[in-house]
Order: structure tokens, then C-alpha cells, then sequence
């Protein structure tokens, strides 16, 4: 939790990422939606993918490219716990035409599930891996997990084709299973992250 203490005083950092994160991408889509006179159905989904935080594979790509995971974790943290009130302010902006409503508790459910538990579960992983093998042999296996989140990754997105491809055949719709899957997708990748 160290190295995430001192990811936390780069301010100057975690402020320009969340003002390109939760306020520059959200009007930079309206601006190119009103540019482009995009299908409002399109529109729609456009909007909801830019006003939602970035995931947590953002982590991944932070790790494959050797930049700072903890200021990258702090963000996406960050990114998450604000979202409380940036999405469903930029959907009231944005979409307000659509009657959509989004439950506040919801929001908060998913950022204790998807980043706050898996959070302390890689926290705990990290403690007991670093007594069994040390800091030396930790630092070995080290460049592993990058490779591993992306192989998860992997494996989730064919789960979650496999089970569109299930639904499908039963001419089902998604619905709750895909909010289900994205929640493991960032739960695995905020926890593989933690522990390095």
C-alpha cells in the first residue's frame, strides 16, 4: 500500500487524467455527435461508453507499457468513485431525451465489487506472496502478471461470447449477464494489478 501512497501525491497526474477521462472524452462525443448527426440510438450508446470510467484493463495497458501501476490503480479508482456523479450528470446533459435512470446505489455496489474488494483480496495475495517467497523471488514472477491479466482477459471475453452465443441460440437477450461479465472482467484485472 506503500508505493499507492505515494502514486496518491501526484496530483498534478491524477487531476490532468480525470479531467481528460470524465470531461474531455464525454464533450469531445457530443461535440462529434452534433458534428456528424449520428444516429440518435447510436448516439445514445456513444455517449454511455464515453461518460463511464475507464476500466481497469487501462491498469493492463499501464503495465505492458512499464508506466506507474499505482498512479494508473489511484486513477481508475478515482475514475470509478467519481462516477457516482459524473455519469449520471453527463446522462442528464446528454441524454436526458432517452428517459434513462440510474440508481446511485447501483453505482456504488459496482465500485465496491469491482475495485474496492478485488483491491484488498490483491492486497492480501501480494502480503502473503511477498512472506512465502521474499521481495527477491517476488520481483522473479513479477513480469508475469501483466501476461496473465491479458490471458484473462482472454478467457473472459470468450466466456462472454460463448455465453451471447448460448443466450442467442435460445433466442435470449443478454441483459443482466453482460453487466455481470464486465464486472469480472475489471474485478480480475483490478486484483492481478494490486499485486504487483
Amino acid at each position: 500500500m506503500k508505493p499507492l501512497g505515494e502514486a496518491a501525491k501526484s496530483g498534478k497526474q491524477i487531476l490532468i487524467a480525470l479531467i481528460i477521462g470524465l470531461v474531455f472524452a464525454p464533450l469531445l462525443i457530443f461535440g462529434l455527435n452534433l458534428l456528424f448527426h449520428i444516429n440518435p440510438t447510436l448516439s445514445l450508446g456513444l455517449t454511455l461508453a464515453m461518460v463511464v470510467p475507464c476500466s481497469s484493463m487501462a491498469i493492463a495497458y499501464t503495465g505492458l507499457s512499464d508506466g506507474n501501476l499505482e498512479l494508473a490503480t489511484i486513477v481508475v479508482a478515482l475514475s470509478f468513485t467519481l462516477a457516482i456523479v459524473t455519469v449520471p450528470g453527463w446522462l442528464k446533459v446528454f441524454a436526458s431525451s432517452y428517459h434513462l435512470t440510474i440508481s446511485a446505489w447501483l453505482l456504488i455496489k459496482t465500485i465496491i465489487i469491482v475495485v474496492f474488494i478485488p483491491l484488498f483480496f490483491g492486497y492480501l495475495t501480494r502480503v502473503a506472496l511477498l512472506r512465502k517467497m521474499g521481495v527477491e523471488g517476488f520481483e522473479k514472477i513479477r513480469p508475469l502478471f501483466p501476461s496473465i491479466s491479458i490471458l484473462g482477459m482472454f478467457a473472459i471475453v470468450t466466456l462472454i461470447f460463448y455465453g451471447k452465443g448460448k443466450a442467442r441460440g435460445r433466442q435470449a437477450r443478454c441483459g443482466g449477464n453482460c453487466n455481470g461479465t464486465s464486472g469480472i472482467i475489471l474485478c480480475h484485472h483490478t486484483f492481478v494489478f494490486d499485486v504487483l
